[in-house]
């Protein structure tokens, strides 16, 4: 029975993540991140992802950036199914899934906004910049699209036509500067700015956005509560029972010394030394860190101070050597649609984690 329970209710909470707002556009960032990181050459298309910067009247947020000798590319990501029916000189598209549908801003409105802040903040022409509208999830378009509304997989492909160079190498690395030295720090305050910033200037609208994924995050927090206190109940002692005036026996035996429990903490890898590898560190500062899986896994690891230092997908039975600097980071996995986030410690010269 504990365990029936247990696992309806984790496939409630499941679910409960899954149809959320917030879970569906943090996906839907992740695979257009984890498409640019495997199919662009990273000293050719340089990428940001998640960027907040400054305005003059708050803040805006860009999914993500790359810069080119070709141009600079910015992308606007939707985590939508159904069918999307959309005109680029509407305020407002739809989404149809089922009987149900849902309008949603003009995500082309959306970013031209964020062309004309970067416009604006690198001091370079609009003809340099191309905006890019990705949907995920498997929407099916119902209305001509213009070229630069695309699926992911199309995404790569789209930024090759652009192959007429723009700028000099020289430009690319002033811009780089520029953004690196203007975008805020990925953080719970900045994203709590962001939409109170959003607030001010759109009102009910961003409200309404803030409200939804509070109440996700109440839903979450009250499937977790009714869990462990069924939980606490299930798991309770039983006091023994027994007849008055019968006798209870209680057999006495030597004492056998044991060693005292120590319960694992629950993981969502293995960690062990790695005896033997064939790359040698740069320094005593780092190791060698193998990373395998058992699944199809996407893995980032952050430092102390919230940079993203590694970023990459790992195929079933497959595993990557990595030199990493010793220390403690925070891994963000992604396996099979489920997101875990751990803390793990690298201290060694050698090491793997196994997902």
């Amino acid at each position: 029975m504990g365990w029936l329970f247990f696992l309806i209710i984790s496939a409630v909470i499941v679910k409960t993540v899954l149809k959320s707002k917030s879970f569906k556009g943090w996906f839907g960032e992740f695979r257009v991140r984890q498409t640019l990181a495997t199919q662009l050459e990273t000293e050719r298309y340089r990428q940001f992802h998640d960027v907040t910067l400054p305005t003059t009247d708050g803040t805006t947020q860009i999914d993500h950036i790359i810069v080119s000798i070709y141009g600079i590319f910015v992308i606007e990501t939707k985590n939508m199914s159904g069918w999307i029916f959309g005109n680029p000189d509407h305020p407002k598209w739809t989404q149809t899934f089922g009987k149900s549908k849902n309008s949603f801003q003009n995500p082309l409105r959306q970013n031209y906004k964020h062309i004309k802040e970067l416009e604006s903040l690198l001091q370079i022409g609009e003809d340099k910049l191309f905006p890019v509208v990705v949907f995920t999830g498997g929407a099916e378009f119902k209305t001509d699209m213009p070229d630069n509304v695309i699926h992911s997989g199309r995404l790569p492909r789209y930024i090759h036509t652009k192959n007429t160079p723009l700028m000099t190498e020289s430009d690319v690395q002033r811009i780089l500067l520029k953004i690196n030295g203007t975008m805020l720090e990925r953080s719970r305050e900045t994203s709590r700015q962001h939409v109170h910033n959003l607030n001010r200037k759109f009102g009910n609208s961003a409200d309404e956005t803030d409200r939804e994924r509070q109440l996700d995050l109440l839903k979450m927090a009250g499937i977790i509560g009714i869990f462990l206190i069924v939980a606490v109940l299930l798991n309770s002692p039983k006091s023994p029972t027994h007849k008055p005036g019968a006798s209870v026996s209680i057999p006495v035996s030597s004492p056998v010394p044991t060693a005292p429990a120590t319960p694992a903490a629950p993981e969502i890898f293995q960690r062990h030394e790695l005896p033997k590898t064939k790359k040698v560190p740069r320094s005593d500062e780092y190791g060698i860190l193998t990373l395998s899986a058992k699944k199809d896994t996407y893995v980032t690891l952050y430092d102390t101070k919230n940079v993203e230092v590694v970023r990459m997908e790992i195929r079933k039975g497959q595993s990557e050597e990595i030199e990493i600097r010793k220390g403690a980071y925070k891994a963000e996995i992604l396996q099979t649609g489920k997101r875990e986030v751990s803390t793990v410690s690298f201290i060694g010269n050698a090491g793997v984690l196994e997902f």
